[in-house]
């Protein structure tokens, strides 16, 4: 009898290590044009560290994870691991209602999905954003911010200046570079929500994308349709004049 329990525990823990090597490859998979490596673990742990530690210090610990209408479970179950993985410690717990907390992701989707009982709290990017149920939105969290008059603006080696055409949407964008280089382009404010900003660039036919500050002075974490994984923009926005 000694013996049966010493293979079952055997063929349990193979499994669990199988399941543990397949989670992993999984990530990967999912995520693998941010891993400049095959070491996926700690490069997932990389990524997702500042929306983990961003969790904690909300004491949101507990979440509840909420899937696009007309999914079910057995569909997202590997993008549901995947997230509980990489954002362990912390428990998520799917299709689950009770906690005021819920994780929404949004990676790989054309278009979020709208959850109207939900308030977005913060956008993490990658596609992850934490919501709360029935809190009140902080203030002018989804309305057009103070656009300013000018954005000074860094992306790679190209420095940005962005005029706003009066108190339009739109601004006149410069680049130039240290050697002389200098492009020019109209960039347009289009939308906020959870301090995610959008604004469309007319001559790349493309989406910036940013977070906006908590004070809203400057624009962090960026990217764009056209970037590479490791490229990045940010912006500060004068409101003198």
């Amino acid at each position: 009898m000694t013996a049966l329990i010493k293979a079952v525990a055997a063929i349990l823990f193979l499994i669990a290590v199988v399941n543990a090597g397949h989670q992993t490859i999984h990530i990967y998979q999912k995520y693998h044009d941010l891993f400049p490596n095959e070491d996926s673990v700690s490069h997932a742990n990389r990524v997702f560290e500042p929306a983990r530690k961003a969790l904690i210090k909300m004491g949101a610990t507990h979440l509840s994870y909420r899937m696009e209408p007309g999914k079910t479970f057995a569909e997202k179950a590997d993008e549901y691991y995947i997230v509980q993985y990489a954002l362990a410690p912390i428990v998520i717990e799917a299709l689950r209602g009770d906690s005021p907390w819920v994780l929404m992701n949004y990676s790989g989707m054309p278009q979020r999905f709208p959850a109207t009982d939900l308030t977005c709290i913060e956008d993490f990017g990658w596609g992850l954003a934490i919501h709360k149920k029935n809190s009140a939105a902080p203030a002018a969290i989804n309305e057009t911010p103070d656009l300013g008059s000018v954005w000074h603006e860094q992306e790679g080696e190209w420095t940005g200046t962005w005029t706003r055409r009066g108190f339009s949407n739109i601004f006149d964008a410069v680049w130039k570079t240290a050697d002389g280089r200098e492009s020019k382009d109209e960039v347009v404010y289009e939308s906020v929500n959870c301090q995610r900003l959008i604004l469309f660039r007319k001559g790349t036919n493309g989406r910036y994308r940013g977070r906006l500050s908590a004070d809203g002075s400057r624009i962090e974490s960026g990217e764009a349709d056209w970037f590479s994984t490791n490229d990045h923009w940010s912006a500060t926005i004068d409101k003198s004049k």
